[in-house]
This record gives C-alpha cells, sequence and structure tokens, in this order.
C-alpha cells in the first residue's frame, strides 16, 4: 500500500500474465504502477498494458539470447 512498484521484463508478448499481475498488484493500492521491458514484441498484444520503458520494439519472430 502506497509504495512505487517497477515491473522489469525481458520480454512481452501477449500481456496475458503482465495483465494478471498489475491486476493483482492494483489491489493492493500501490502508488503508482510501472513497467520496464527489454524486448516488446507488441504485434501479438491481446491485453492493453501502459509500458513506460522499451528497450527495443521486435516483429513476431522467435528470439534466442545467451546471457
Amino acid at each position: 500500500t502506497g509504495k512505487h512498484v517497477l515491473i522489469v521484463e525481458d520480454i512481452i508478448d501477449t500481456g496475458l500474465t503482465l495483465g494478471y499481475l498489475i491486476r493483482h498488484l492494483e489491489a493492493r493500492n500501490p502508488e503508482g504502477i510501472n513497467i520496464c521491458t527489454l524486448l516488446d514484441r507488441s504485434i501479438r498484444r491481446i491485453v492493453p498494458l501502459p509500458i513506460n520503458f522499451t528497450g527495443f520494439d521486435i516483429p513476431d519472430v522467435f528470439v534466442v539470447g545467451y546471457g
């Protein structure tokens, strides 16, 4: 309650899981929720999300990364 929340994601696709998480967090009355993602595959988005910080918007292709 009353705290700022920053969700950091590697990749956001349909937004279903993140949408669920946001609804769960909003029930706890945070001061604010911000979303940061490295990769955003917005073309596949089903659930509209307020993404505040995006590294790269990518097409609908399979992505492989080596940490």
